[in-house]
């Protein structure tokens, strides 16, 4: 083959490759998402692997709302596969950038929004509807391996809180810091409301978790007063200590 003809046939083939990935369908690529985070359903699915949406993000059967993706040509770089990735749904809203890594590795970098505290109900220990609230994220980094945290930096607020079980209550607001060394560890605060918490958490990379604190309220006759006795008894101070440790 004559070294003219192989001046057109190799631009030609590179430009061909360069089409076909621009436009694979984003549906193909549904099939190994999948197989990389089981429990995640896409429906509704249009556009390509580097920009797209769907109608439904599903997770654990959960409805989630859309979800829109645009390609992060900074991933590569670090030798990952990244999007700037969007959730929608009424009140909530989840912006940030997602790269995938080795096996089971998740980074996410500056995730911010908003999430109403009700559309976590499958994950809390209460029954559906207990608890109203709205939370908000901004955190600058966060690495998940397995499933599990393993880094984190940032803040998460939890404003206008309130209990409709065992009985109807207004909780506040809280403020939780979050930081990482060889574990992630966070400070718990109200943020002026009917009760006052101080407590401390950590999370340990193989899913063990600590959480202490204490709790008491500022009106000794309030419903979050009455809250507090579900808990037992006070100690001297009049404030409810706590402290349990688990694993996910």
């Amino acid at each position: 083959m004559s070294r003219r003809i192989l001046r057109w046939l190799v631009p030609g083939i590179v430009a061909y490759l360069v089409f076909l990935c621009a436009t694979f369908p984003a549906a193909y690529a549904t099939r190994w998402l999948r197989s990389r985070t089981p429990g995640i359903q896409l429906t509704g699915v249009s556009g390509s692997i580097w920009s797209g949406q769907a109608q439904q993000l599903v997770f654990e059967s959960v409805p989630l709302g859309t979800v829109s993706w645009h390609f992060d040509w900074r991933a590569p770089w670090s030798g990952q596969l990244g999007y700037h990735l969007r959730i929608t749904d009424e009140g909530m809203q989840l912006d940030g950038r997602v790269a995938i890594g080795h096996g089971q590795r998740l980074v996410i970098h500056n995730l911010v929004g908003r999430v109403p505290l009700q559309r976590l109900d499958h994950w809390l220990p209460l029954p559906p509807d207990s608890v109203a609230g709205l939370l908000q994220l901004d955190l600058s980094n966060l690495e998940i391996n397995n499933g599990l945290p393993q880094t984190v930096q940032g803040t998460v607020t939890l404003g206008d809180a309130s209990l409709s079980w065992p009985q109807s209550a207004a909780l506040g607001s809280y403020r939780m810091q979050l930081s990482s060394a060889k574990a992630i560890t966070a400070t718990i605060q109200d943020s002026g409301g009917p009760l006052v918490l101080e407590a401390q958490a950590q999370l340990e990379p193989d899913g063990r978790y600590h959480v202490s604190g204490k709790l008491s309220a500022r009106d000794a006759d309030s419903a979050a007063a009455k809250l507090l006795t579900y808990l037992g008894s006070p100690d001297p101070s009049g404030k409810y200590p706590f402290d349990f440790a688990g694993h996910l």
